[in-house]
C-alpha cells in the first residue's frame, strides 16, 4: 500500500523533461475519504496552484484535492507543450494514489480537463469547466505583444500588462485577493509564448460521457460566456451555472458561491 501523503506539502514530480510541483489536501491516506469523489484543480494561463488558495478550505472537508502547477507555469519547469498536459496529469494522479477524480479546469486549464476526459475516461468521473475558452487560439489575449514585452522590457513589464488585462480584473474588492493574484502572475515566465509545438487536435465534445458542469462568472467576458454556452450545448447532459457578482476569476471574486456550486455538483456524482 502506498504510504499516506502529508496534506498541504509541496512535492515535485520528475517526469522525463519536466519537474512538476503538486500538492494534496483534504482526506487521509490513498483515495477520497468515505467514497467521496476526489477533485483535481487545474489552474489557468499565467497562474499557479496558489490561485486556488481561497477555495481549498471550502472543499477539503468533503473532498480530497490534488492541485499542481502545469508544465511551464508556477514552480513547475520543463519545455511548455500542451500535448504533454494529459500525460502530466495522469502521472500526478498515479503519484497521488487517485484512481479517478472530478477534474476542475479553470480557463485554459479547462482544455486539459476536456482532453483528459476524452483520452483517459477511466480516470475521470466528472468535469467542471470554469471560464473555459473555445478551442481556437486565445483570441482575447494579445500573445504577440506579451512576447514583445518579455523580450524587450522584461518580465516585470509583462506581468504588469497581464494584470491589466480585462480577464484579470476582480469585481470583489480586497487587498488579499489582489495580492494573491499578483503573486501568481509574478511566477509566470512566458515559456509558452514562443510556440514550437504541434497543434493540439480539436476535442470531440460528443465523446464526453462524464457529468459536466460549465461555470462562468456572471460578469465574465462575452466571449467566455458564449464559449460556456457552446460547451453546454456540445457536451451531452452538461449544465451551466453563472456565479453572480464574479468576473472571469470567479473563484477569487466569489469563493463561497463558487465552492458551493462545485460541492453541490460533485455530491451528485457517483465516484
Amino acid at each position: 500500500m502506498m504510504p499516506a501523503l502529508r496534506a498541504g506539502v509541496d512535492r515535485f514530480f520528475e517526469r522525463e523533461d519536466a519537474r512538476l510541483r503538486w500538492r494534496v489536501e483534504g482526506g487521509a491516506g490513498v483515495g477520497a475519504d468515505a467514497g467521496r469523489i476526489a477533485l483535481v484543480l487545474i489552474h489557468g494561463w499565467a497562474l499557479s496552484l496558489d490561485y486556488w488558495n481561497p477555495v481549498v478550505p471550502l472543499l477539503t472537508a468533503q473532498h480530497r484535492l490534488l492541485r499542481y502547477d502545469r508544465r511551464g507555469f508556477g514552480r513547475s519547469v520543463g519545455r511548455y507543450d500542451p500535448n504533454e498536459a494529459v500525460d502530466d496529469l495522469i502521472a500526478l494522479l498515479d503519484a497521488a494514489g487517485i484512481e479517478r477524480a472530478c477534474l476542475v479546469g479553470m480557463s485554459q486549464g479547462a482544455r486539459v480537463a476536456i482532453h483528459t476526459a476524452i483520452r483517459a475516461p477511466d480516470r475521470v468521473d466528472a468535469l467542471v469547466l470554469d471560464g473555459a475558452p473555445w478551442f481556437e487560439a486565445e483570441t482575447e489575449l494579445p500573445l504577440m505583444e506579451y512576447r514583445r514585452l518579455r523580450d524587450t522590457e522584461g518580465l516585470p513589464a509583462l506581468h504588469r500588462a497581464i494584470l491589466g488585462h480585462p480577464l484579470m480584473q476582480l469585481t470583489t474588492p480586497g487587498v488579499q485577493r489582489a495580492r494573491l493574484l499578483q503573486q501568481c502572475v509574478e511566477t509566470y515566465r512566458g515559456d509558452d509564448l514562443d510556440g514550437g509545438w504541434e497543434p493540439v487536435p480539436l476535442p470531440r465534445l460528443h465523446a464526453i460521457r462524464q457529468p459536466t458542469l460549465v461555470l462562468n462568472g456572471g460578469e465574465d467576458s462575452v466571449q467566455r460566456r458564449q464559449a460556456g454556452e457552446r460547451l453546454r450545448a456540445g457536451i451531452r447532459g452538461a449544465r451551466r451555472v453563472e456565479v453572480a457578482g464574479a468576473a472571469h476569476l470567479a473563484s477569487l471574486d466569489q469563493a463561497g458561491e463558487w465552492a458551493g456550486c462545485v460541492r453541490e455538483f460533485a455530491a451528485g456524482v457517483k465516484g
